[in-house]
């Protein structure tokens, strides 16, 4: 599967340089589902480059959720080394 940037929430497989959404985004939650290996990383950041959300997986099949609730300009994920990121926004 692509990455599915058309509604919320965005869904993630792959991670990039470029931005998976541009200009003014409120971000309720994040959720990271199938960090497939111990030491897996995912991170999130805005399109200056400040970290918005960062984990690493510490067991095999690893699923983390975090609430949000904040805007920030743009959104970029940088690194997913493995599973779907679920980016849920307003």
């Amino acid at each position: 599967m692509s990455n599915d940037l058309t509604q919320s929430p965005l869904v993630i497989d792959t991670a990039g340089a470029t931005s998976a959404k541009t200009g003014a985004i409120c971000i309720e939650r994040i959720r990271w589902v199938g960090g497939t290996t111990a030491a897996h990383t995912v991170t999130v950041t805005d399109t200056a480059g400040k970290t918005i959300w960062a984990s690493h997986a510490p067991t095999t099949n690893y699923t983390e959720e975090s609430e949000i609730h904040q805007w920030f300009n743009g959104l970029i994920v940088s690194a997913l080394s493995s599973g779907k990121l679920y980016i849920y926004y307003h």
